[in-house]
């Protein structure tokens, strides 16, 4: 069953606000997890372990074609104000619960 993989990276302190979007969106099922190292425009980003406001993580989440176009229509305006980034493919879903 073809699906959505959205993967959203963002400043750990507007997790609260994409997990309100999410959930005003009635998407319930995520994963988010630490950034531990990474590079980007700003240079080399790592965690020594201790989370603060400024470290990024990593959401994502498997949607059909409309929960993916609804949150794209909500998650894109906070991202392109707050900064992050967001990926969306094509994914096909072989088990677990159907979004």
């Amino acid at each position: 069953m073809m699906r959505k993989k959205i993967e959203i990276i963002v400043p750990v302190r507007f997790l609260d606000d994409v997990t309100e979007i999410l959930d005003q969106q009635k998407i319930g099922g995520f994963t988010v997890m630490n950034i531990v190292k990474g590079r980007g425009r700003h240079g080399d980003a790592f965690s020594d372990g201790v989370i603060s406001a400024n470290e990024n993580i990593y959401l994502f989440l498997i949607a059909n074609e409309e929960q993916h176009d609804r949150l794209l229509d909500h998650i894109v305006p906070l991202l392109n104000t707050y900064g992050g980034l967001l990926f969306s493919s094509d994914v096909d879903l072989y088990s677990g619960s159907t979004p």
